[in-house]
């Protein structure tokens, strides 16, 4: 099966293998530093170490923020923001399903914009706008369905009362999609 390049409007890489293209896109965007954000579920299978080395092995310096779990909460956002600011990242690869995707938008929108994340909510009344730069970031879905691959919005729960919070931005698109169905969990035959 051949690699296939397509935009929606995202550029969107699909075949087999197209992981092994995230390096050197990032490589020529000028990065550096990715973090990998992640589920629990993925860090604990052999493609999370498959594509850290193979951005490792390019000359990018890894690091991983896998503290993802079940629907996307605030909490698990602000500990990836903490994790991106500790590392010092460049960038994001978001790496899994519509949570692991949706927490990558989010940590990528509060890396950079102040207060807090429920600020941002989309039709809030007083919302803040999302008017500064987002660190560039791309997207390994995992799953098929989500399509929080091409979404321009990050849904997340708050701790608390559990509500969905939708946060919307053109913005939040990922700058590329890295489409790979051997990296697809749970496709029927």
């Amino acid at each position: 099966m051949a690699n296939y390049r397509f935009s929606f409007p995202t550029p969107i890489h699909f075949g087999p293998g197209s992981r092994s293209l995230i390096a050197e896109h990032l490589k020529s965007q000028g990065f550096k530093k990715p973090l990998i954000v992640t589920d629990r579920g993925i860090a604990a299978l052999p493609m999370l170490k498959e594509i850290q080395a193979g951005l490792s092995q390019s000359g990018l310096k890894p690091d991983v923020f896998s503290e993802i779990w079940g629907n996307p909460v605030k909490s698990q956002v602000s500990a990836g923001v903490k994790a991106f600011k500790n590392f010092g990242s460049d960038c994001i690869v978001g790496l899994g399903g519509g949570a692991a995707l949706d927490v990558a938008k989010a940590i990528a929108l509060m890396a950079t914009h102040p207060g807090d994340l429920f600020d941002y909510e989309d039709e809030k009344p007083g919302a803040r706008p999302v008017d500064g730069p987002i660190p560039y970031w791309v997207a390994v879905p995992t799953t098929s369905g989500t399509g929080s691959e091409v979404g321009r919005s990050s849904v997340v729960s708050d701790d608390e009362t559990h509500l969905k919070k939708i946060i919307f931005s053109p913005k939040l698109l990922a700058k590329t999609v890295f489409a790979d169905p051997e990296l697809t969990l749970a496709l029927p035959a």
